[in-house]
């Protein structure tokens, strides 16, 4: 098992970009690129937490930078929905989510879990879980805030939770399109999955 430094050095991670990582089998394995460098706060302190606890767990990882997902859907997304659904998680800003979620419709998916982090600041966090389906690891925004600064890697738990076996409930649309109003100087990032139903 590769540890924290040596994966975040054959990534060539320099702190920046979205973490999604397909749940399933279906997507080629993800390509080492380097990122470009850009500023390092704590919002992106949490998304290099979680994508390398993700890694670590074996899940192939995607990075999308400045939340355009045109190149990642036409290129693997939707080649792997076009053969079968296959599910995606990822911790991204909600206009990732959104444009994701309308595409997964036609596919027969729905957002298995969805939630808000809005990071202040003074690098608290503070969580709003609006959908997690029953089979998922239970989460909620008390444990999230118990879990500190650490509160990514529940979140990595939750996605590693997901178990293609088991059907997902079928729900609604999520509120992703309904960016809540966050102080001056935050941050906001939702993790989400699209599975299928």
């Amino acid at each position: 098992m590769a540890s924290r430094r040596e994966f975040l050095g054959r990534m060539g991670w320099t702190g920046v970009g979205w973490a999604m990582v397909p749940l399933a089998n279906g997507f080629p394995v993800a390509s080492q690129q380097a990122l470009p460098a850009a500023r390092r706060d704590s919002m992106h302190a949490v998304l290099v937490h979680v994508g390398t606890d993700l890694k670590v767990q074996g899940a192939p990882l995607r990075v999308i930078c400045d939340a355009d997902i045109t190149e990642l859907w036409l290129r693997e997304i939707q080649p792997a929905w076009k053969r079968r659904p296959v599910a995606l998680a990822g911790l991204t800003g909600s206009s990732t989510l959104f444009c994701l979620e309308q595409l997964a419709w036609a596919h027969g998916m729905r957002v298995a879990f969805h939630a808000e982090h809005v990071i202040l600041p003074s690098r608290e966090t503070q969580h709003r879980v609006h959908w997690r389906d029953p089979s998922l690891t239970a989460i909620d925004e008390r444990a999230l805030a118990d879990a500190g600064e650490d509160w990514s890697s529940r979140i990595a738990d939750v996605f590693a939770s997901y178990d293609r076996g088991l059907p997902i409930t079928a729900a609604g649309p999520s509120c992703a399109g309904l960016e809540p109003p966050i102080p001056r100087g935050a941050s906001l990032l939702t993790s989400w999955i699209n599975a299928p139903v």
